[in-house]
């Protein structure tokens, strides 16, 4: 069997053609061995230690070193190129970086006066500020101390002005008193003075004292009539504006039950008879009266404004206010009350 040719050379004739140098027919065994050494060797045509020594056929080592070598060359000849560019990256972000240096410098540099140098000026600048911060903390702690300071002295000026009205509404008080008491002292003077005055013949040296009582048109008050009776027929004169009846029937019952439930209320109704018979004098004596027997009682609150009343009658608005105020202070959900702040609002000191 003769050589194969190598890939590349002429191929050799087959020793059994007899005709050398003309193409066999390919129907024959002749001619198919012929026409297979005549086809173009290939990869599979060749032996295993022929593709190890040919140098076209590279294993995957030296591809990879082949690999290596051309991105190498590659990178070595676009160096240029790529370093070029990276400088020109460089110097655009170090222009960008002047510009926003130069805007921070307008913005924060044109109080201070000081130039950004190296970076430093944000820092000095973020210290100065917080340097301002902790001397505006310090001040306001020192105005705080004395907000709280004066706070406290205005509590102690407050409290020591509520014990001078304190002291001056008792002293009112005691005032009030002192006038109610005045006409009560001058009726009792008088009474010696009128019996004095009479003449001995008038009342027999022989009559006996009156069993009872008698009204302003000469009737007598039963001895024995009950307290809501009598009561009764005092508020009856009242109601029908026989004011001297009235004023005779509430005396007498103040004299009979004192301590009656209802003498809360004579006492009340009294000081409104005096009243509006134009004695305040008597008003203000009967109201006192009923406050001291019935502090509170269901009238208290009202003896204490129509006791102002009759003291404003007698041109003495401190007096009046001070009662007033007492009635505020000691009833403060009584009707009277709002009536009483409005007179206390028309007062002027």
């Amino acid at each position: 069997r003769p050589r194969r040719s190598r890939m590349g050379e002429e191929p050799s004739r087959c020793s059994c053609s007899p005709l050398v140098g003309q193409p066999p027919n390919k129907s024959s065994a002749y001619g198919r061995c012929f026409w297979f050494w005549q086809r173009p060797l290939t990869i599979w045509d060749t032996p295993l230690h022929w593709r190890k020594r040919n140098p076209k056929k590279r294993t995957p080592m030296q591809r990879l070193t082949f690999a290596f070598l051309i991105v190498t060359s590659s990178l070595a000849l676009a160096g240029t190129s790529w370093g070029q560019a990276v400088a020109v990256d460089a110097t655009s972000l170090m222009k960008r970086l002047d510009a926003m240096e130069a805007k921070m410098n307008a913005r924060g540099g044109a109080s201070s006066g000081t130039p950004n140098i190296g970076g430093a000026y944000s820092t000095n600048d973020i210290q100065s500020r917080l340097d301002d911060l902790e001397s505006d903390s310090s001040q306001l702690r020192g105005n705080t101390d004395r907000a709280t300071q004066a706070i406290e002295l205005l509590a102690k000026r407050f409290d020591d002005f509520a014990k001078d009205m304190d002291m001056r509404m008792g002293d009112m008080e005691a005032r009030i008193e002192q006038v109610a008491k005045a006409p009560a002292t001058a009726a009792a003077a008088e009474e010696p003075a009128a019996a004095a005055a009479e003449p001995a013949a008038v009342e027999p040296a022989a009559e006996k004292p009156k069993a009872a009582a008698t009204s302003a048109t000469g009737a007598a008050i039963p001895a024995d009539m009950s307290a809501s009776d009598q009561y009764n027929k005092a508020y009856a004169y009242l109601t029908a504006t026989d004011y001297k009846n009235a004023q005779v029937w509430f005396e007498e019952f103040l004299k009979r039950h004192p301590k009656d439930a209802l003498a809360d209320n004579a006492y009340y109704w009294l000081g409104e008879v005096y009243l509006v018979q134009n004695n305040p004098n008597a008003a203000v004596a009967k109201f006192r009266d009923g406050l001291k027997a019935f502090p509170k009682g269901a009238k208290a609150s009202a003896n204490l404004y129509k006791m102002g009343v009759a003291l404003e009658q007698l041109k003495q608005p401190k007096l009046a206010k001070a009662a007033w105020g007492k009635l505020v202070r000691d009833f403060p959900n009584a009707p009277e009350t709002s009536k009483a702040k409005d007179k206390m609002a028309l007062i002027k000191e």
